[in-house]
């Protein structure tokens, strides 16, 4: 049902895009590439009421990129005003410039105080595995309850806002649009939990209705990832169709979790490149390296074991790039998925490096408390061609790591600039790392 609600948004986007050209309109379009069909870090996201066990992870890699064509700005009457709640939120927080990219702002700072919430939760229903308690399962139910309502009605108030100010938008009204449909859609597919999880009995076999549980924290997770992650993308689309890449605040670049580049770090670190190297003279390629089945370890583990190996893994990768170039920089791009950039070095130097990579994580064991998990990665890379944006380079990557994933994954595709093919890979024999995740 996630996977659902999120192509319907992307629907919408593509159809009011082909209105507004259909009406000659002079909104000028930023380029927004579209991460919300995937929810990285997901837990077993499938249809939210029927706690389908598909592993949203490992779902097909959809790279629903809309590049759409810089225009004049459209006249408006006058700016809206900014919220005064939302004024508090952003005090301590980048300078805005627009309503637009007030609302992105806020609807991160949100959706991430919502996910920390619903880990907690999560974490408190983890405590009784093996043993569920009727009691702490209601207790926790009650609280969960209370925060889908209070995060609908944030959600509620941000669409409200939008939709009041549609008229003074400018430029950037289709992302008003698109954010006031996402909104609509995520409260539906909240209200479709909540409904779930009132159906809960909480009596006779607990051990029943304590899977329904952890299966709906999956779900709303899955949720709040998508949100998130569609959130800097549109933050990043503003970015590109102001010309502020150069401007960016540094905190928006850096990954919290990990302490690497984001994906606004990924977008900054190709500007940079093709401003300091104009007629692409130089070799450069790109690889996204994405954690099989993490969906399966998020569902064993929880979230909060996940964040922590998420961030660990990281670290590996990382460690793994060359140290000490200017233009080899590691990233993380979304959930489990990482970016490594490989600058004045051609396709099969980074297939290289990225087998090492693979190869190490593979001979890896992940630790904690009584378990034991092994781990996989699939990967794409491809070469940044003198004759591509920034964005047909992502493409390639998804299409490329897509081709990886549908065949078994655990495997690097290579995309050279006729299509993904599979990478014999070459016996490297190394040495893995042991990942203690405490507990």
């Amino acid at each position: 049902m996630t996977l659902l609600i999120f192509f319907i948004a992307i629907l919408n986007l593509y159809l009011g895009y082909a209105l507004a050209v259909r009406l000659g309109s002079s909104v000028p379009r930023a380029e927004l590439i579209a991460v919300a069909a995937v929810p990285p870090e997901s837990v077993d996201g499938g249809d939210v009421a029927a706690g389908n066990e598909d592993d949203a992870a490992d779902a097909d890699v959809v790279d629903a990129a809309e590049v759409k064509e810089s225009q004049p700005p459209a006249p408006h009457e006058s700016a809206p005003v900014i919220p005064e709640d939302w004024s508090e939120l952003l005090a301590d927080t980048m300078l805005t410039d627009s309503f637009v990219e007030a609302a992105v702002h806020v609807l991160r700072l949100e959706v991430g105080d919502y996910r920390n919430a619903l880990v907690a939760l999560e974490n408190r229903a983890r405590q009784m595995w093996g043993h569920p308690d009727r009691d702490e399962m209601v207790s926790i139910v009650t609280a969960l309850d209370k925060l889908n309502a209070d995060w609908r009605a944030k959600q509620s108030d941000a669409a409200t806002h939008l939709d009041a100010n549609k008229g003074n938008l400018g430029p950037l009204m289709y992302l008003g649009d698109s954010i006031e449909t996402v909104l609509i859609d995520q409260g539906g597919a909240i209200e479709a939990a909540t409904r779930t999880l009132a159906g809960l009995e909480l009596a006779g076999d607990l051990a029943v209705d304590y899977e329904r549980l952890l299966d709906e924290f999956g779900a709303l997770l899955d949720l709040a990832h998508s949100l998130r992650d569609m959130m800097l993308e549109m933050f990043m689309a503003i970015a590109r169709s102001a010309d502020k890449l150069d401007e960016i605040d540094d905190r928006a670049t850096i990954d919290a979790l990990t302490g690497l580049a984001n994906r606004t770090g990924v977008e900054v670190v190709l500007h940079k490149w093709v401003c300091e190297d104009p007629e692409r003279e130089r070799a450069a390629s790109a690889a996204l390296l994405d954690i099989d089945a993490m969906g399966a370890i998020n569902r064993r583990i929880g979230a909060d074991p996940a964040d922590h190996l998420l961030g660990e893994l990281g670290q590996v990768i990382e460690g793994l790039t060359r140290q000490n170039r200017g233009y080899d920089v590691t990233a993380r791009f979304a959930g489990q998925r990482y970016f490594v950039f490989f600058g004045d070095t051609g396709p099969r130097g980074a297939v290289h490096a990225v087998e090492r990579m693979r190869q190490t994580l593979e001979a890896s064991k992940v630790t904690g408390g009584d378990d034991e998990l092994s781990l996989t990665v699939s990967a794409g890379v491809v070469e940044f061609t003198a004759a591509e944006t920034t964005d047909d380079l992502i493409r390639r990557l998804l299409a490329a790591l897509r081709s990886a994933k549908e065949q078994g994954g655990n495997q690097t595709f290579v995309d050279e600039g006729n299509g993904a093919e599979l990478v014999t890979p070459p016996k490297l024999a190394l040495p893995g790392r042991t990942i203690d995740l405490g507990g």
